[in-house]
């Protein structure tokens, strides 16, 4: 793990705008679950595909690390600023959002609406992304394909579905699932949002 922050020009005529969200990856997997299982045909897992697969693994990694590594270096590998123009505003701290520990959910700054997640920990999303991973090791393992894949998403999954369930849901006198939360370093404090 190493201190990274990558900003990298963007070709407006090919990129609208350089937001990360989670449920946009999450889409990816779950169109190619189902064409997989509405066809059989698997023609389409490809070098270009296994590629953006490649890369999907890449993302959650990155997103998943911490804001601050074991001796306090600051860690960043995606932020967004913004441009003039843009729908959104920037993320706050630079790009960087809001401090945030390791807990085995991947964060994003974008919820599915393009609005600004307060906190790096969206919930659904992560359910999402839980979900379409375990479906991607069905549709691996059904057509006989990228068996480190399939293994790896499985992983993925049962980490992303233990830390919901550890660290978004709250028992009162009912359970209940926490839309998005913050697990940082200040205090180490959780915040439920509604």
């Amino acid at each position: 793990r190493h201190s990274l922050i990558e900003r990298r020009p963007v070709d407006n005529q090919t990129v609208f705008e350089c937001k990360y969200e989670l449920d946009s990856l999450c889409g990816f997997l779950k169109l190619s679950r189902g064409y997989y299982d509405a066809t059989k045909d698997s023609s389409f897992m490809n070098g270009n595909w296994s590629a953006a697969i490649s890369q999907i693994f890449t993302v959650m990694e990155e997103q998943s690390q911490a804001t601050f590594d074991e001796n306090f270096n600051f860690i960043s590998y995606y932020n967004w600023t913004g441009t003039a123009g843009s729908l959104s505003p920037p993320v706050n701290n630079h790009g960087n959002g809001e401090p945030k520990a390791y807990t085995g959910l991947v964060g994003t700054h974008h919820r599915p609406s393009d609005d600004l997640s307060t906190y790096a920990f969206l919930t659904p999303a992560n359910a999402m992304l839980s979900v379409e991973l375990s479906r991607l090791a069905d549709v691996l393992d059904d057509a006989g394909m990228f068996p480190n894949v399939s293994s790896s998403a499985r992983q993925w999954s049962s980490q992303i579905e233990a830390a919901i369930w550890n660290h978004t849901v709250r028992s009162f006198n009912f359970r209940l699932c926490s839309y998005h939360t913050d697990l940082s370093y200040i205090g180490c404090r959780e915040y439920l949002r509604l």
